[in-house]
């Protein structure tokens, strides 16, 4: 079965901890294939290009033999490709409504589904898109939101996902996500953490958060299994 990591954010690159299950998990380095949340701003995409490649996987000893950006540089049917013969797949972070509607308008959701890839990995906006749902209020992080909104991501796991989570404001979290914690899970990640999920199974480092039917709780965390 696949492997899934979902990453909110690292200041200072991976952990150590991290760093050795990837390399135990990425066994094949051909390619690595990131799709971009800005596709149409290419500017970004060289930060996040030199970011990905040097700061990340580079500092963590991985190096793929090629690295393929989608954006709107690629066509549909060539990003298809990319990500069929994919090593792995990353799913970038940035602007979580751009990169759903370009996954929606590249029509991308079955290209990842049906990958030889046995590692998908998201960042940030990456990983609200992998998730079942994200949700778009302020309680998630998104400071102009008015009203609570329910998008679909790409549903590779059953649960809402939401990054950069800040559980100290706990009142905005009782208004906005305990209704709708009723007709899904969330999992509300800190940055520094991560969630891995192995065979169907949910393994956690750091500060991850469980919103359901109206409750919140902390995750225990497990470390990571071979």
């Amino acid at each position: 079965m696949r492997t899934h990591y979902y990453f909110s954010w690292f200041e200072d690159g991976f952990p150590e901890e991290l760093k050795k299950v990837l390399n135990e998990d990425i066994k094949e380095r051909k390619s690595l294939v990131t799709i971009s949340t800005k596709p149409a701003d290419f500017k970004y995409h060289e930060e996040e290009y030199n970011m990905v490649k040097n700061e990340w996987f580079g500092d963590a000893g991985i190096v793929f033999d090629k690295h393929h950006w989608i954006d709107y540089n690629v066509s549909k049917e060539k990003s298809h490709k990319l990500l069929r013969n994919a090593s792995v797949i990353l799913v970038m972070g940035g602007d979580t409504a751009s990169q759903n509607a370009f996954l929606a308008e590249y029509e991308l959701t079955m290209p990842i589904k049906k990958s030889k890839t046995n590692i998908i990995i998201g960042f940030s906006a990456g990983s609200e898109n992998m998730a079942a749902q994200w949700i778009y209020a302020k309680s998630a992080g998104y400071r102009d939101a008015e009203i609570v909104q329910v998008y679909n991501g790409l549903m590779l796991d059953n649960f809402a996902y939401i990054g950069h989570f800040e559980h100290d404001k706990l009142e905005l979290i009782k208004n906005e996500l305990f209704p709708v914690s009723h007709d899904f899970d969330i999992h509300a990640q800190c940055d520094e953490a991560v969630i891995r999920i192995k065979n169907g199974k949910i393994e956690i480092l750091g500060d991850v958060y469980l919103i359901s039917n109206g409750e919140i709780q902390k995750m225990p965390e497990s470390g990571f299994t071979e």
